[in-house]
């Protein structure tokens, strides 16, 4: 298969899920619930299947890191940042929160938070290509931002 048709396979299939009605007390199943409904693009109902799983398990750092994702989608930054925070409680060496968080942050403008967040996603799983990405980035964008007017700059560009 292509990946056209593997794409169409794989919504095809998160459509299905999505559409499950989950167990009322499994955190499991609205988890999977909601996870399909983030890759569908479905923010809104994906943070409400996340919320049902967090309502039955607080203690699922996946879940909440996931709520994290939707709620950034959706542009709800410091509600996202709230979520990646609780993840991060609950599960400290998750590096691929510590990246999305590392991510937002610096989307925010939150230089060395984000550069912080990113070398935690590092010391958590030094192969995490996107937190090496992240840290590259983010360091040259805080280098430009706390020091735009260095003279050394204008004679290397």
């Amino acid at each position: 298969m292509n990946n056209n048709n593997d794409n169409l396979v794989a919504q095809e299939l998160f459509s299905q899920v999505a559409a499950l009605k989950p167990d009322a007390k499994s955190s499991k199943g609205w988890f999977i619930k909601g996870t399909a409904l983030l890759k569908l693009d479905n923010y809104d109902e994906a943070i409400i299947a996340f919320d049902r799983a967090i309502e039955i398990n607080p203690n699922d750092s996946k879940t909440w890191s996931n709520k994290g994702n939707a709620l950034n989608a959706l542009g709800n930054y410091y509600e996202a940042v709230n979520a990646f925070d609780r993840a991060i409680d609950i599960d400290p060496r998750d590096a691929r929160t510590w990246s999305n968080k590392s991510s937002l942050l610096c989307y925010l403008g939150r230089y060395d938070e984000a550069l912080q967040a990113s070398d935690k996603a590092i010391e958590n799983d030094p192969d995490l290509a996107t937190a090496w990405n992240n840290r590259a980035m983010f360091s040259k964008i805080w280098a430009d931002t706390m020091n735009p007017y260095d003279p050394l700059k204008k004679l290397s560009s």
